[in-house]
């Protein structure tokens, strides 16, 4: 016994049916039915397609021994609701697309506002990146200038060191020379003294008697 597929297969699958018939295709084949489907089973379109087309054959047979009134009504009754089924859909048409405008101008608006907002952002960028070069160039100013006192304190060092050098040398010099000083001042003193001695020698000898013969 061939499976039957389920009540929503049969229905997905008369769907699709019904689609190609108002497409224009009065006999769609199952390979076309599965086409429109995207996929499915051949097992499950077969039985399926023929109940389809058993109803369709029953639905014509109906129509035609219908009588032309009855089928006049039924299809101002069709078109009346397809005039208002249209309507509605017409409205909701035009209100889908008064929403679409509204949302996409809402849209366009931000996204300016996001456009504005990288522009500052990248104006503010540019800024600081001047603003980082200016200060890079004063850094490197302030290096040089630092090397450049480095080397003028390296140099007051060495000509502090060369200023004590000949100070202490001056110092020892002075000292050399107050030694000399005092040296000559002990010597003169030491002269004047010899010379005091022989000046009262000799007066010592002037002054005494001469021994009478």
């Amino acid at each position: 016994m061939a499976r039957q597929p389920s009540e929503k297969q049969m229905q997905r699958i008369h769907e699709a049916a019904d689609a190609l018939l108002a497409d224009g295709i009065e006999t769609p084949t199952n390979d076309q039915v599965l086409e429109k489907m995207g996929g499915g089973s051949i097992a499950d379109v077969s039985p399926a397609m023929r109940e389809w087309r058993k109803k369709k054959r029953h639905a014509e047979q109906v129509m035609f021994l219908m009588p032309d009134s009855i089928k006049n009504s039924g299809l101002n009754l069709l078109s009346h609701m397809w005039s208002a089924v249209d309507s509605e859909a017409q409205k909701k048409i035009d209100q889908s697309h008064i929403e679409a405008t509204s949302k996409t101008a809402e849209l366009e608006d931000e996204l300016q506002t996001c456009l504005d907002s990288i522009s500052k952002l990248e104006g503010s960028l540019a800024l600081a990146s001047k603003d980082k070069l200016a200060l890079k160039s004063m850094l490197e100013e302030a290096n040089n200038e630092i090397k450049q006192l480095h080397k003028a304190n390296h140099r007051l060092e060495l000509e502090k060191e060369k200023a004590l050098t000949k100070l202490e040398t001056a110092k020892e010099n002075e000292s050399l020379l107050r030694q000399q000083v005092e040296a000559l001042q002990k010597d003169l003193v030491a002269v004047a003294k010899l010379g005091g001695d022989s000046k009262s020698t000799s007066r010592s000898k002037k002054s005494k008697p001469k021994p009478k013969s």
